[in-house]
């Protein structure tokens, strides 16, 4: 008659997958019945009480012979059967030990060892519980968990002492008991430092006296956990390398043979990854997305290891599986395997095309990435959603997710409101990238949330670095003006007027940029001296990007008037390195070009026709370019419009706003006129040749003349 298989309590609790699992002695140790402790594992497990075997189930079954026989074999050994039933907390198993150990054999040890990390395993998944989970467990099961809490010291001690004992009669240990007891060594996190490279090296002597009886159990688990134990069997390794072919592996055992070789790094037989990776291909023919992305991780490692010319066509093998296993739109997909994948797949991307010059063919993996990431984005937590976003490659491929995502929020599938100030930041971020069209709306929000007090003043300092992003961001964009200035500027200011120190290097030049942009010059902050003066000290390991480079040459101009007025003490005007300051120059120069020729030399054509004397873009005093000096009427023309401002409200983005500020308020000698073209293409000739006649005229006193403005 077939036994009834009797689950832990909190197994019951666990899906189908884990209840099979609870089958398995290394990842949870099962409660045999009254009448024995044998499991019969050859036993069909489809029917009506049990759930159907998911291939990683069977991978574990079929590594697990040894210690399934080991079951079978010593069903009515008492000590054994005492072991598993009577010991439910570490106190217990560490009493019976001590009590019971002149009885024990070999064979008692290895069952003292699964035993043991069993009950710190399931004390780790109870700690990992919601307290609803918690309290539909039997108050019996609550208790004994909690007991176990805390007791890793014990644990640990215990295991000492049980390595103690193998490590003193590894002579005498037998084939049952090794496989078992090399496997719980090889994944526990207790103390088995008592085990080391001499006796590892007699139980491999062991294996090879006795190697056709290890062959029939699972010898690649013994090669994997001592490569996990840090001893190469490079006898048995040898041993294995002499067949032509490792026909007797299925897809399960060449897989974990070749995840034990590339994590130890072995390269001493490199025709042995041949034969694995071809057995390996031969008996996955049918795959799943989660064999074919090992297998596609295995590659990653082995590339680093070997030079072997087929491993290009190992990857694009396995990638094309991959794609097989994901292409359906209602298969189900491991979205962290999918993204630990895609990482792999570029890395082997990036390897094809450095040491072979080929490509993989990846346009079906990306697009079927794109899709699910895509389809996906609503179940994922915050974090994982910006993890995602940086593993796509092309901006195209962004740009999609990022439509994904902005559609999420539209339909209320994403809440905004359940990320924090740095979450916020990086969504912030990632429309700025590819929408910026809808940036106003995380504008209203971040602004809102300030004025209500939803992010607390102790949120905004713990991700002080994500604020002032977001107030450059802000600032940059056009948002927040010296006629704009919001709850984001008045509580950024705020919070940075006591917290200075959290000022990085990495942040300073963004922030010291946009407080001058964003600076009411009644208020005169004092904050922007006090932070050009720390830019004496600026260091860091990356060299600084385009745009800080710009707005570095916008800052040194600002210090220049500020210095030239005697505001500044003159000692200021070292503060930036003359390398840097010729480096922000040419920057800014490049970025400074005409973006309206046309409009140039329609305009141009006109002052021509009323004889006036003009020089086309001509940089006014070292500072900035005008699109035209009117050299009679001692006067300046520059021209905004289209990609210069924020197409929400119509400012500035903030580094034309800082140069038109400048040459308005701050030329002595010319008066700055601004045509926006975006007024300018509306009116008539006559009324454009009207304009432009009175701006010809002599300049009449000092500054910027409004009624010359389009």
């Amino acid at each position: 008659m077939q036994q009834i298989i009797k689950f832990s309590p909190l197994a019951h609790k666990l899906n189908s997958k884990l209840l099979l699992r609870q089958l398995l002695f290394q990842r949870a140790f099962v409660i045999p019945s009254s009448r024995g402790l044998a499991m019969n594992f050859s036993a069909p497990l489809h029917n009506k009480t049990q759930p159907a075997i998911d291939e990683e189930t069977q991978e574990d079954l079929l590594n697990n012979r040894a210690m399934n026989i080991a079951q079978t074999q010593y069903q009515n050994d008492e000590i054994i059967r005492d072991i598993i039933e009577k010991n439910q907390t570490i106190s217990q198993l560490t009493g019976y030990f001590n009590y019971n150990q002149k009885s024990f054999q070999m064979i008692h040890y290895s069952f003292m060892l699964y035993r043991l990390n069993h009950l710190v395993q399931e004390a780790k998944k109870y700690q990992n519980l919601t307290q609803e989970q918690i309290q539909n467990l039997p108050q019996n099961q609550r208790i004994i968990f909690e007991q176990n809490i805390g007791n890793d010291q014990m644990a640990s001690h215990l295991q000492k002492l049980i390595c103690f004992y193998i490590a003193r009669n590894t002579k005498e240990l037998i084939p049952n008991a090794i496989i078992p007891m090399l496997k719980v060594l090889s994944e526990s996190s207790l103390d088995r430092s008592e085990m080391g490279q001499e006796q590892y090296a007699l139980i491999e002597e062991k294996v090879m006296q006795e190697y056709p009886k290890y062959i029939s159990l699972d010898l690649s688990s013994i090669v994997s956990a001592f490569l996990k134990l840090n001893y190469v069997p490079h006898q048995i390794i040898d041993e294995l390398n002499k067949l032509q072919q490792l026909s007797t592996m299925n897809k399960y055992a060449c897989l974990q043979l070749l995840e034990g070789l590339v994590d130890s790094k072995y390269n001493q037989k490199p025709e042995f990854y041949d034969k694995l990776l071809t057995q390996l291909k031969r008996s996955s023919q049918v795959t799943n997305q989660r064999l074919a992305g090992r297998a596609l991780a295995i590659l990653n490692k082995l590339k680093d290891i070997t030079t072997d010319k087929d491993l290009v066509d190992h990857a694009q093998y396995y990638i094309d599986r991959y794609v097989e296993s994901i292409r359906h739109p209602d298969q189900s997909i491991k979205a962290d395997i999918l993204l630990d994948s895609a990482r792999v797949v570029r890395s082997l991307d990036n390897y094809a095309r450095q040491a072979t010059q080929r490509t993989l063919d990846l346009d079906q993996f990306n697009e079927n990435y794109v899709r699910i990431q895509s389809d996906k984005i609503d179940k994922f937590r915050a974090e994982i959603i910006f993890v995602v976003y940086e593993s796509f490659l092309n901006a195209s491929d962004k740009k999609k997710f990022v439509d994904s995502f902005i559609r999420a929020l539209r339909e209320n599938r994403i809440d905004i409101r359940r990320f924090n100030v740095y979450q916020l930041e990086k969504a912030v971020q990632m429309i700025h990238g590819h929408s910026k069209k809808d940036l106003h709306v995380f504008h209203k929000f971040f602004d809102q949330c300030l004025e209500q007090g939803y992010y607390k003043q102790q949120q905004l300092l713990d991700n002080f670095s994500a604020f002032s992003k977001l107030f450059y961001i802000f600032v940059k964009e056009g948002f927040i003006t010296q006629d704009f200035q919001n709850n984001i500027y008045y509580q950024y200011v705020f919070t940075l007027n006591d917290n200075l120190k959290k000022l990085t290097n990495q942040d300073i030049v963004n922030v010291l940029w946009g407080l001058i942009v964003s600076d009411d010059e009644t208020v005169k902050s004092p904050l922007i001296a006090k932070i050009f003066e720390m830019l004496h000290e600026f260091k860091r390991d990356t060299p600084l990007t385009k745009d800080e480079l710009i707005q570095l040459y916008q800052i040194h101009i600002y210090a220049q008037d500020k210095i030239k007025n005697r505001i500044w003490p003159k000692q200021f005007k070292d503060v930036i390195p003359q390398a840097a300051k010729d480096a922000a120059e040419d920057e800014f120069n490049q970025f400074d070009k005409n973006l309206f020729k046309d409009y140039q030399m329609d305009i141009a054509k006109k002052l021509l026709k009323l004889r006036c004397t003009f020089t086309e873009n001509a940089k006014i005093h070292k500072t900035y370019r005008a699109d035209f000096k009117l050299t009679d009427a001692q006067k300046i023309i520059v021209f905004v419009g289209g990609e210069m401002k924020n197409q929400k409200n119509s400012q500035l983005l903030g580094v034309y706003q800082q140069k038109i500020s400048y040459l308005q308020t701050k030329l002595k000698d010319y008066q700055a006129i601004v045509i926006d073209l975006d007024t300018w293409k509306d009116k008539s000739e006559d009324e454009q040749y009207s304009f432009l006649f009175n701006a010809s005229l002599p300049k009449e006193g000092d500054g910027f003349q409004s009624q010359y403005s389009f």
